[in-house]
Order: C-alpha cells, then sequence, then structure tokens
C-alpha cells in the first residue's frame, strides 16, 4: 500500500454516478482524522466505522466524525493509532484489530476499549484480519498465524505454518479470512491460500504452482454460486470446487488487465460483497466492480494449425528442393507426415492458435513424443519449437492449447517425423553388421575345428608313432629273444660236439703213438689237427657266446705265422688228392716244398 496517496474516504452514489471526498481539516473537529485509510466497516445500525493510519479509529453516521484516539492517560483507550481490522460479530460486539497494540473490543455504551485476551490467546501483537465463522467463533489472523477463539468452549486454539501443507498454513503471515457454504475456511496468507477443512482439521495449499497468478493472496471473498475470488499481487482469480469421494479439487481461473481490472495490484482489505451479489476490490489505480453471474468461462476450443517448418532456420515451402530431395510435398499447414535426412538435424517447427478474442490468454505448449518427457511450454511470441541431432527413429510432434480461462484443451494437432539414420545406423548397415559378425563366429569356428582337426591328428600321429616305436621294441625283443635262442641253440650243440671230438682225439692220439709207419702216420696226424681244428671251431662257437654277454676277451699269444699256415694247408691235402687238384704251399723263409702232380686238376 501507498501511504503517500492520502485520498480520505469517497462516497460513490451509483445512481448519479457521484463521488463525494471527505478529507482531514486540521482546523475542523467534524472532519476525518486521517486520509489514510486502511478498513472500513459498517455496524447494525449503519454506522461507517473507519479505520486510519495514525489517526485513530473514526465513526461516522452520515453527518458527524467521532474520533477515537490513544491516550497514554487514559488507560480505556484505543491502544494504538493505527487501526488494521474492524468486525462487529453476530452480538454486535464490535472488534478492533491493531498494528501493534493487537485485538481489542469497543464497548460502544461505555465508550471505552478493553483486552479481554491474554498474550498466550492472542500471540500476535498486530491483528491485520478479522473474522466470525457461521458458528459465532472468531478468528484472528496476524503475522504468527491464526488464532481461534471458540465461542461455547472458552478457549482459544491455534493454527500455523508447521512443514506440513496437510497440517498446518502455508505461511504464519495473515492476511484475510473467509468461509464459503460449504463451511470450508479460506485464509490468504503472504505466501499462497491454505483452505481448512474443519471436518477433518485438515489444509488444502495453493500457490503458483496449483495455477494462482501469485503467492501473495489480499482479500477472499464468496460469490452466490460458491465460487471464491481472490484479489493478490498480480491479479484477480476465480476458484471453484468440484467434490470428489474423500477430497476436493480446485479449479483456478485468472483474470488480468485484458479482462478489464484496474490493474493487477490489489490492496488489502480493499474488498466487498454487496447485496445485491455484486464484489468489489480496489487496487492502487482504483477498483473494480462486477456481478460474478455475468462472467462465464470461456469453452471455446482455439483452432491450432501448423504454420512454418524450417531447416537451418530457413523456411521450406511447398515442392522445395533442399539436398536433392522434396521435404515438403505440400504446405506444412496440410502435410501429415515429414521425412528427414540425418543430416538434416535441425529443424525449427511453427505453430499458432486461431483465437481471436483475449488471444493473448491462450498459452501453447508442445511435446516431442519419443524425445520430450511431457509437455514444455511455448513462448506466445515466437510460438516456435527447434530441435537438433535427432537421433534416427519415428516421432510425433504435437501441439495443444488453452482457452482464455486456462483449461487445457484435450484435443491436439500433431506432425509425424521420420529421420532417418545414417548409413552406418541403418537396416542394410546392421544387417551387414550381422553377416559380418555370423563369418567372423563362422570363420573363428573354422579355424577352431582345424586346429582341433590339427591337434587330434598330431595327437593320432603321436599316438601312431608310440605304437609304431612300441611294435619295433617289440620286434627287436623277439629278434633279441630269437638271437638268443639261437646262441642258446649253438651252444648247446657245441657243447654236444665237443664230448664226441674228445672221444675222436683220444684213439687218434694214442694210435699215433704206436704207428710207425709213414703213410698211416700221417694220416692220424691229419685226423688229429682236423679234430683239433673242429674242436677249436666249436670253441669259438662258445667264445661267440661269452662275446655276446660281454665276456670275451682277447689272448695275444707269439708264434710261427708261416708254421701256422703250413699245418692249416696240411689239413687240405687229402680233399686236394680226392679232388684231384694241384695243392702247393711255398715260402721263401723255409725251402720246404711239396707238390702234388695230378694227372687231372679241376
Amino acid at each position: 500500500m501507498d501511504w503517500h496517496k492520502r485520498g480520505g474516504l469517497i462516497y460513490f452514489n451509483r445512481k448519479t454516478g457521484k463521488f463525494t471526498q471527505y478529507k482531514h481539516d486540521p482546523g475542523n473537529p467534524n472532519s476525518l482524522c486521517n486520509d489514510v485509510i486502511v478498513n472500513l466497516c459498517i455496524d447494525h445500525d449503519q454506522k461507517l466505522w473507519i479505520g486510519t493510519y495514525f489517526g485513530g479509529l473514526d465513526c461516522f453516521d452520515g453527518k458527524t466524525f467521532t474520533h477515537h484516539k490513544h491516550d497514554d492517560k487514559v488507560a480505556t483507550s484505543i491502544a494504538d493509532d493505527r487501526v488494521w481490522s474492524i468486525l462487529e460479530d453476530s452480538s454486535h460486539r464490535l472488534w478492533i484489530g491493531t498494528l501493534a497494540g493487537g485485538l481489542e473490543i469497543f464497548d460502544r455504551s461505555k465508550k471505552i476499549f478493553y483486552h479481554p485476551f491474554k498474550p498466550s490467546d492472542i500471540r500476535s501483537s498486530m491483528a491485520s484480519s478479522i473474522f466470525e465463522d457461521r458458528q459465532g467463533n472468531i478468528w484472528i489472523g496476524g503475522i504468527l498465524g491464526v488464532d481461534v477463539i471458540l465461542k461455547h468452549k472458552g478457549r482459544v486454539i491455534h493454527y500455523v505454518s508447521n512443514g506440513d501443507s496437510a497440517k498446518g498454513l502455508v505461511d504464519n503471515t495473515i492476511n484475510s479470512i473467509n468461509q464459503d457454504s460449504r463451511g470450508l475456511i479460506w485464509i490468504a496468507t503472504a505466501g499462497g491460500l491454505s483452505v481448512l477443512n474443519p471436518e477433518t482439521n485438515t489444509f488444502t495449499s495453493l500457490t503458483k504452482k496449483n495455477g494462482l497468478p501469485a503467492n501473495s493472496v489480499l482479500s477472499i471473498l464468496y460469490d452466490n454460486k460458491g465460487a471464491m475470488w481472490l484479489s493478490t499481487s498480480n491479479g484477480l482469480s476465480r476458484v471453484t470446487l468440484t467434490q470428489t469421494a474423500n477430497a476436493f479439487n480446485f479449479h483456478v481461473e485468472n483474470f488480468d488487465e485484458i479482462d478489464g481490472l484496474q490493474g493487477r495490484e490489489f490492496n488489502i482489505n480493499s474488498a466487498l460483497k454487496m447485496r445485491s451479489g455484486e464484489l468489489i476490490f480496489g487496487g492502487a489505480d482504483g477498483f473494480n466492480i462486477f456481478d460474478p453471474a455475468s462472467i462465464e468461462p470461456d469453452f471455446n476450443k482455439p483452432k491450432l494449425v501448423f504454420t512454418d517448418f524450417q531447416l537451418f532456420n530457413k523456411s521450406i515451402a511447398a515442392n522445395d528442393v533442399f539436398d536433392g530431395h522434396v521435404v515438403l510435398s505440400k504446405a506444412i499447414s496440410a502435410i501429415h507426415e515429414i521425412t528427414l535426412k540425418h543430416s538434416e538435424n535441425v529443424f525449427t517447427i511453427e505453430f499458432a492458435a486461431l483465437n481471436f478474442f483475449n488471444p493473448n490468454k491462450v498459452k501453447l505448449q508442445y511435446m516431442m513424443e519419443g524425445f520430450d518427457d511431457g509437455w514444455l511450454n511455448a513462448d506466445n511470441r515466437t510460438r516456435q519449437a527447434t530441435y537438433t541431432n535427432l537421433d534416427g527413429g519415428d516421432y510425433v510432434f504435437k501441439v495443444r492449447a488453452s482457452n482464455s480461462e486456462g483449461a487445457w484443451n484435450p484435443d491436439y494437432i500433431s506432425l509425424k517425423i521420420k529421420v532417418l539414420p545414417p548409413f552406418w545406423k541403418s537396416t542394410l548397415a546392421y544387417t551387414i553388421y550381422l553377416a559380418l559378425f555370423i563369418g567372423i563366429l563362422l570363420f573363428i569356428r573354422q579355424r577352431s575345428i582345424q586346429k582341433i582337426r590339427r591337434q587330434f591328428a598330431a595327437e593320432k600321429e603321436k599316438q601312431e608313432a608310440k605304437m609304431l616305436i612300441e611294435q619295433e621294441r617289440q620286434e627287436v625283443k623277439r629278434m633279441h629273444e630269437l638271437d638268443l635262442m639261437k646262441i642258446k641253440f649253438l651252444t648247446n650243440v657245441s657243447h654236444e660236439f665237443r664230448t664226441p671230438l674228445s672221444l675222436i682225439m683220444a684213439p687218434v692220439d694214442k694210435m699215433l703213438k704206436h704207428t710207425f709207419e709213414p703213410e698211416q702216420h700221417q694220416q692220424l696226424n691229419m685226423i688229429e689237427k682236423n679234430a683239433k681244428r673242429l674242436l677249436n671251431l666249436v670253441n669259438q662257437l662258445l667264445d661267440f657266446r661269452k662275446m655276446e654277454v660281454q665276456e670275451l676277451k682277447l689272448h695275444t699269444k707269439p708264434g710261427d705265422i708261416v708254421e701256422f699256415i703250413s699245418e692249416v694247408s696240411l689239413s687240405f691235402t687229402d680233399i686236394a688228392e680226392e679232388k684231384e687238384i694241384g695243392f702247393i704251399f711255398e715260402t721263401a723263409v723255409d725251402s720246404l716244398f711239396t707238390s702234388f702232380d695230378h694227372d687231372k686238376i679241376e
């Protein structure tokens, strides 16, 4: 409130349209005590009680002003000259709320002011709002919440803001209190609206988030249809209720200068419901008086159209060629689907609502289905939505509008947008990727199979080699055993030969000692030598056995090689004679010469 605008008291005669002004005149005691007026109240005697700022309380009966001011010497005088609220209750008691002196009751018969309540009952020294409900309870609002004086219980209860919107006020600074036809208590605060249901003792809070034009609610009035009217610091609102099984649903309609208001800003306590049902709200630039029944909600559904389509900030018209292809086959207002390349990734869609009645109050929202999580508010000046770098896929762009009353139209217009993916994300590309992946898997599988086969073949070859080596080992072992058997056989035969040879040599040796004929002696001598030779061969067989078991050792012995060869040659003389072969042994060492002449040599 601008305290410098001191217009005093103004009476408006609606029949004549004439305004009569009453102002403070220091030289005239029958004038207004102060030109800054805060509150007005008409009592049952049709007297006007005027609360002023630093002027105390005035009573005006149409002719005379009676002043009530604070006097430090008089205890029963008004506690504070800053009178903030005035109420005459159903018992004709006059309640006075001051800025710093708390709550008082004025006894008009005794012309005294008294404080019937303790500071613990009425906690705030500032009583900004006083209201009597249908049960006769007095509600006092200040800067510390609400105090309720229960008429029939003789006690005071309190409501404050406690952080729980369902159990407490939305804010502790109270501007106005009222009750609707349902019995709900409406409390206007500096932080929003709190609606108390006395039956459940629960609150419902409304703020800008719920559609109010501002959080600071100043005054509350109800019309004859049960709707509540709120004056705020940013316009006027009508709140209508619909009751459900467990709660109330609130619908908010907002009004501003476009609807004919004196301005968006209103004053505290500047509201009145007239006997005719008309409502008056006063503000910084005058006042508004209207019949709520004549203000019907606007249910017109504005028609929505798409007005422009832009690629890289360039408008595209029908059949325009862009990047080698036609983007729009028809005008944007008539087309239903657009196909864009992946490179055409910056585009703008413009839209409009064809509403020529209060067009500035029509709100627009848009949403790209498949990209946006919800509806987005559009700027009414540009009415555009711009998108960049959308992934390939199918999208649906939607636009919806509200009417001038703020109700959203459930219908919307839509535009299908198909963004083609880049080649590396196309179906063909994914098919190639899949084929390559399958090919790689098959290649890896083939290599694995070949590796396993090679490992199996190597293992098989190794096993076969082991088997072959084992066979060779077994064959060598068998041959060795066979050789051992042969050697053993020869050894056994040699042993068998030695005995007969020994038996032959003994008689021959004996016969040599008793034979004196040269020819017989020679024959026996040859028999002995051959027998010894045969025995020597048998012994050599036995020595061969010793050589196999590595038991044979070489024994050297000196001798006459000529005599040895001569003796050996003599062993073949009989065979040579029998075969008629000339057999001669000659040596230069010995002159011995033996010659055998035969008639026939073979």
